[in-house]
């Protein structure tokens, strides 16, 4: 399975989640699951960790008091070697979209007895990738469901959704948690300083699983050079076409990602900005927001970069980094 935010494999249960998971384990026990489930929230709040966690206490044989897998019967022993028969995952394969045609094969394997496990369940990720036409033979899937087949989907973006699939589904949502909590958390679990983790929460809008990454990954130095990158562009201390060309080789998605941040952070702050400049402010974060999108099919990263850094030229000043150097 993959998700864009890497979760460390013996990662204690975070505080968060542990409340949702112990709810949808008591409904296992008490036989009340729904067919479809879409988890929602932030990317980095915990969504992949949950669902993984329900796949496997959904095909658990000897299911714990609390309704949590066992991780040590048959069916715990195959979904920890991938390769128990009744757990499919569906992600995009090849391209950035969740195709008809696998939808189709999904629909015909749950239709199949199951092997060892009391349901078959399926993990579709991320959800807002399905197209148009996949997502109307789902839809058609959910309206007739086969018997003790479970669907869950994990959604980052749930308004790309069809309002049809998202009303045949039962949502549960990873709500933020109080942010010193979350600090303290991220503070013991990394390890990692105050400061360290009051930039990584901002920069992953405040999303805890996230910062975890960007902290255990180090990111933060190359955040902080991102950062100050982009403020020698406004200086004139940068040249736009080398800043162009070393960003073409990096993950687009992580640029345009850490950009949209330093905005966000920016419009919390911009208290003693003149009108103007929270209006283009705003229009260049819509665009950085519109970016993301296009990244999702191919385009030419380069022209991407030159056209908004002339246009960050226009509305990046003023705005106070995140970070300072050492």
């Amino acid at each position: 399975m993959t998700d864009p935010v890497s979760i460390p494999a013996d990662l204690a249960l975070p505080f968060w989640i542990d409340p949702l998971l112990a709810q949808f384990g008591q409904r296992i026990i008490n036989d009340r699951v729904a067919h479809a489930l879409l988890l929602t929230g932030t990317q980095g709040q915990g969504k992949m960790l949950l669902a993984c966690r329900m796949v496997n206490a959904l095909l658990c044989l000897d299911l714990t008091e609390s309704g949590l897998a066992c991780g040590s019967c048959r069916a715990c022993h195959y979904q920890q070697a991938g390769t128990h028969p009744d757990s499919h995952l569906l992600q995009p394969e090849g391209s950035e979209q969740i195709k008809i045609d696998q939808i189709r094969a999904l629909s015909a394997r749950m239709t199949q007895t199951r092997s060892v496990s009391p349901y078959q369940v399926t993990l579709l990720t991320p959800a807002e990738r399905l197209n148009r036409n996949a997502a109307n033979a789902l839809l058609k899937t959910l309206e007739e469901p086969p018997p003790n087949a479970v669907m869950i989907l994990v959604a980052n973006q749930t308004d790309r959704l069809p309002a049809t699939l998202k009303s045949r589904c039962q949502r549960i949502h990873i709500s933020s948690s109080p942010t010193a909590r979350v600090r303290q958390w991220l503070i013991d679990t990394a390890p990692c300083n105050e400061a360290d983790a009051d930039v990584a929460l901002r920069v992953n809008q405040q999303a805890p699983l996230a910062a975890l990454s960007f902290v255990t990954s180090q990111s933060l130095p190359r955040y902080q050079s991102f950062e100050q990158d982009l403020l020698k562009v406004l200086s004139a201390r940068q040249d736009p076409v080398t800043l162009v060309q070393e960003w073409v080789d990096q993950d687009a998605q992580e640029i345009i990602g850490w950009w949209v941040a330093m905005l966000r952070n920016a419009a919390w702050s911009q208290v003693d900005a003149l009108p103007e400049q929270v209006a283009r402010r705003h229009q260049f974060y819509q665009r950085l927001l519109q970016t993301r999108r296009l990244l999702e099919s191919p385009v030419r990263k380069d022209q991407l970069y030159e056209s908004l850094l002339i246009d960050w030229q226009k509305t990046g000043q003023g705005i106070e980094p995140l970070t300072q150097s050492g």
